[in-house]
């Protein structure tokens, strides 16, 4: 009996000892409980901690933007270009002011026969890039002339004791006199006869609005206008151009007017040009890739 008590009176007496060693948590020389030990760090595959270094971090979508819409976009201009009566045009005009009733009516219009689609192109770009489609040949033409001294006899050098070579004997018959042989060019440039588009079109960030720059541009090769008469006769070309230049906010697959690149009144080209008005047309695609 007498050693039970002194057990337990030891260990009464060991219990606040044990207590004050331990002490409260965050002192030193405490003894951490699995409570109150602190959660590791949430790591990346590098081991840094996102919420600490930007760098490491993924960026957040734009607002509005969901994850499975930062998928990569091209964007798919086309042009088209319609031709009809220019009264019919006007009329047409005042009665539908909306562009894409206006292309729904053209189109039902040529399907009838009444209006004549000219062009139809496309070209696909990057958000923010240039891109430009050529369907040309290149024309190259004299655009200054000078009398043609090619024919003129050689004489020999002076002091020269040989006789005449046989390639500096006179031809038979007379000698042309420069004045009577057709002037050579001697200055040229190239035109780009065809068709020429280039854009630049910038998406925003919640793919709905488009920042359109569009330069369409038709050359035509119509007529070679004759200078001179006789052998001082020459001829240069004359050329039909239909070009636009424009800056414009479109709405993904919503046929916008550009304008009207018709032929010029005095076309040699289109006789009753100056009836005939164009209506061109641009409209834009968004395509995930």
């Amino acid at each position: 009996m007498k050693i039970r008590s002194a057990i337990l009176l030891a260990s009464l007496l060991a219990s606040p000892l044990l207590h004050a060693q331990q002490g409260a948590p965050g002192q030193a020389g405490a003894v951490p409980t699995p409570a109150a030990q602190a959660k590791p760090p949430v790591t990346n595959a590098g081991g840094a901690d996102p919420a600490a270094d930007p760098f490491v971090r993924e960026a957040a979508p734009p607002e509005g933007v969901v994850e499975e819409d930062r998928a990569p976009r091209h964007l798919s201009v086309c042009v088209e270009s319609f031709s009809l009566d220019m009264a019919e045009a006007a009329a047409l005009r005042r009665r539908i002011t909306d562009d894409s009733k206006l292309y729904e009516e053209i189109l039902s219009l040529v399907a009838k026969g009444t209006a004549a689609q000219e062009y139809f192109g496309i070209i696909c770009a990057r958000s923010g890039e240039r891109s430009i489609v050529e369907n040309i040949s290149e024309l190259i033409y004299p655009t200054e002339y000078a009398p043609n001294e090619s024919s003129k006899p050689s004489t020999a050098p002076s002091g020269s004791r040989a006789g005449p070579s046989p390639a500096a004997a006179p031809a038979s018959g007379p000698t042309p006199s420069p004045s009577s042989l057709p002037p050579l060019g001697h200055s040229f440039e190239t035109r780009n006869v065809g068709f020429i588009l280039e854009v630049e079109p910038t998406l925003n960030q919640t793919h709905d609005i488009i920042d359109l720059r569009i330069a369409p541009q038709i050359v035509t090769l119509v007529d070679r206008s004759k200078w001179g008469k006789g052998n001082s006769e020459v001829e240069m070309p004359e050329f039909e151009n239909q070009n636009m230049t424009l800056a414009l906010t479109v709405r993904p697959r919503k046929p916008v007017l550009l304008g009207t690149p018709s032929r010029p009144p005095a076309s040699k080209l289109t006789p009753d040009a100056a009836k005939k008005i164009w209506f061109s047309f641009v409209t834009v695609s968004v395509i995930k890739v």
